[in-house]
């Protein structure tokens, strides 16, 4: 069975959690990773210029699927869907509306909501964020569909 935990709109430092309450299985508590997979998607989607920083969480051989688009497999690719979207939509911002992560797995779902688009359009975000054995982010997969439209 799978520890599951989630969290929204709060932030929980790992000091403040007993660690004597939850048995870790990996490197890296659920918490660890939720908070990695939120600043990985904030810092990328809202400031592209902290992609070499954020690079060092990601595998250069990620593998990225968005949509019913094709899996890719590269870093740059990756890196460069934020700042492409950046570019086109200097507005774009992506605001996190919760996240769980299931520490078996070393998986973290975020649930998100994009704002700054054409003609005032609003999308929600699902990502699911894998990770390896080292906290490295491995793997992606986002599906985002139109909320409204002004």
């Amino acid at each position: 069975m799978s520890t599951i935990s989630s969290r929204s709109n709060s932030w929980t430092s790992a000091s403040s959690r007993s660690s004597s309450t939850s048995p870790v299985r990996s490197r890296y508590d659920p918490y660890d990773l939720e908070s990695r997979a939120i600043k990985i998607l904030t810092s990328l989607a809202n400031n592209t210029r902290n992609a070499q920083l954020m690079a060092q969480h990601i595998s250069p051989h990620i593998k990225v699927e968005h949509g019913d688009d094709s899996p890719v497999y590269s870093l740059k690719r990756y890196l460069s869907r934020f700042s492409d979207a950046s570019a086109k939509y200097p507005m774009l911002r992506l605001s996190i509306q919760e996240a769980c992560a299931d520490e078996l797995q070393r998986k973290v779902w975020v649930r998100s909501e994009i704002t700054g688009l054409p003609g005032g359009a609003v999308k929600e975000r699902i990502d699911m964020l894998t990770f390896d054995e080292h906290g490295m982010l491995v793997g992606s997969i986002d599906y985002q569909r139109l909320r409204r439209r002004w």
